[in-house]
Formats: structure tokens, C-alpha cells, sequence
């Protein structure tokens, strides 16, 4: 088990960043190794404070029938402490205790707190999903998009190692940009996205912005862009993917010790995604043909944005 979290001094922390970035026979050497991987420990615990909102607009447009819009929106306010309770074979949590300080949410009807201050949750990641649990309950719908737009939600066990899909092992510099495997970050992709059963066209990259203080613990900032294509999708076997594309920004904040971890972190996504099957396409090249422009099927189109702030903590019973 790893030492307790503590956070260092600020004078302390500006003098091993200026150690380490000062000047060496007239030039700078910020040369860093990033690392994405933060294997856990049980024992490690961290408080969680988080933000976010996304919406989801569906727009149907069946043959013989109006079209149709419908719009789901839900906004969050969380804030708990985290405690790991298992690891898996990969290093990262696979149980995890969630004390729930607040879980506002907000679906358009006005804001509700969910919980009462002190409620005590349970993420377990089984295969490729994350459940909740109060007690016996499995926590579902509003609630369980509520915790994963926190951030609360775990990784998948099977899903490759984040430094391997950015091929991330040597030290860089500042301005650095590591590209991501093409064939691993489809896997991880299909792996944490339920509803992808093959992409295309992936790309990503990961850029190294600088080095930074964060609630003085030296730091790394970091920030990582994603284009996906899907090529299948888990659907009815007669409805074709006419249209995708998937774009998504993650910014965080990495301390230097590799035993904490990370600190900071946001992350944009907008998604859409549209379906049709062959009867519906004839009727839309008719309607456009009578002077009408609907695409045909089902549309799909969504936005999510969400930061997160984590603090380190000692291990339950020891002093802060």
C-alpha cells in the first residue's frame, strides 16, 4: 500500500517545478513523463466535487407519421468522498465507496437533492459497466446518469492501459503532442461506449501544455482530443447507420507523483448519430423530391460538459 496522501507546501512545490524546469547551459529542459495511468489502492480515498449538464435531442421521422422531436436535459451538483475498496488485475478501482455530501439534480423541473448529506453509495465496475448500489438497491435511470455525469462511474477492466494507447513512455516536453494508437483507442471506444459495436476513422491525440501548481501539488496539464466514427452500432438488425461522428476534449490536471491522482478535469463531448431503415430512406427521397427535406429515421444528437475537482485524502482514521 502506498504512503498516505498529504500535499506539499506551496514554496515547496515551486521549488521542485523550478528544479526542474531551470535553466541548464542557457536553456530551459522541461522534459517530463506524463503519466495517465494512476494505478489505486485499497484504502485510497479522495473527496469529489462536480458539475455538469448534457442534453439529448432525438428526432424521429417514421413513415406515415408526423415527425417528431423529444429533448431530455439534465443538469448536476455533486460533492463526496471517494474510498477505494478493491482493486482489479489492471491496478484501478473495481469497488469503491461514495459518501454522498450533495447529488443535486436538475432535469428542466427544478433542482432536487437526491440524497440526505451522509448517504453512503457503492460502484462496482462489472466487465464493461458501473453499477450503483444504496444498499441493495441498483440505482437506475436519472440517478445512474446523474453519478456518471459526476464522474463517479469506474473504467472498464478490459479496456487497454491510457499510456499504451497514446503510446506515452518517454519524457516530453511542453507543446508535445503524443498520438494515439489507432487500434487500441477503437478497442477502448467499444469497450466503455455500450452502444458502439465497431468504429472507424478514430483519431486522437494527447497534448502536453505545461507545468502548473494545483492545491500545491506539482502538476502537468494536459489535454487529449478524440474524432470517432462509428461503423456499427447495436440496433435493430434492419436499421442502417446513415450518419455519425463523435468528438470529444478532456482536459486534466496530473500531479508529477504518479501515486496521486489527478486533480482537475473537464471534459466536452457532442455526439450525433442517425439511423433509418430502407423503407424510410425511399419515403424521405420522395418527400424530397415533393419539395421536403426531413431526414429519415431516428437522430440522435447530444452534448455533455462536465468538470470535476478531486482532492487527496489520508486514509480513513489518520489526521488531514
Amino acid at each position: 500500500m502506498r504512503r498516505p496522501v498529504f500535499t506539499t507546501s506551496l514554496p515547496l512545490a515551486w521549488l521542485l517545478l523550478t528544479a526542474a524546469t531551470g535553466p541548464s547551459h542557457g536553456q530551459q529542459d522541461t522534459s517530463w513523463q506524463i503519466y495517465l495511468d494512476r494505478p489505486a489502492a485499497v484504502g485510497d480515498r479522495c473527496s469529489v466535487s462536480s458539475t455538469g449538464s448534457q442534453t439529448r435531442r432525438l428526432r424521429t421521422n417514421l413513415p406515415g407519421q408526423m415527425p417528431e422531436d423529444s429533448l431530455d436535459t439534465l443538469e448536476i451538483s455533486y460533492a463526496a468522498t471517494q474510498e477505494v475498496l478493491a482493486v482489479g488485475k489492471n491496478g484501478q478501482p473495481v469497488h469503491v465507496r461514495i459518501t454522498v455530501e450533495k447529488l443535486e439534480t436538475n432535469d428542466g423541473s427544478g433542482p432536487q437533492q437526491q440524497f440526505t448529506p451522509g448517504t453512503v453509495l457503492e460502484a462496482t465496475s462489472e466487465g464493461d459497466e458501473t453499477h450503483f448500489h444504496q444498499g441493495r438497491d441498483l440505482l437506475e435511470g436519472t440517478l445512474a446518469d446523474a453519478l456518471n455525469l459526476a464522474g463517479a462511474n469506474l473504467g472498464s477492466t478490459n479496456e487497454p492501459s491510457e499510456d499504451a494507447v497514446f503510446q506515452n513512455s518517454q519524457p516530453v516536453r511542453p507543446g508535445t503532442k503524443l498520438p494515439a494508437d489507432p487500434r487500441l483507442l477503437a478497442r477502448a471506444i467499444t469497450l466503455t461506449t455500450p452502444f458502439m459495436t465497431q468504429v472507424s476513422g478514430t483519431s486522437g491525440e494527447l497534448f502536453f501544455d505545461k507545468a502548473t501548481v494545483c492545491q500545491d501539488i506539482p502538476a502537468l496539464s494536459t489535454e487529449s482530443k478524440f474524432n470517432i466514427a462509428l461503423k456499427g452500432f447495436k440496433s435493430s438488425p434492419d436499421r442502417e447507420l446513415k450518419e455519425s461522428f463523435i468528438r470529444a476534449v478532456n482536459t486534466r490536471v496530473l500531479p508529477i507523483d504518479p501515486s496521486l491522482p489527478l486533480l482537475h478535469e473537464t471534459l466536452e463531448t457532442d455526439m450525433r448519430i442517425s439511423t433509418c431503415t430502407e423503407k424510410e430512406e425511399e419515403e424521405a427521397k420522395k418527400a424530397i423530391e415533393n419539395g421536403e427535406d426531413e431526414e429519415p429515421g431516428f437522430t440522435t444528437v447530444f452534448h455533455r460538459k462536465a468538470s470535476r475537482e478531486v482532492k487527496p485524502l489520508p486514509p480513513a482514521g489518520k489526521p488531514s
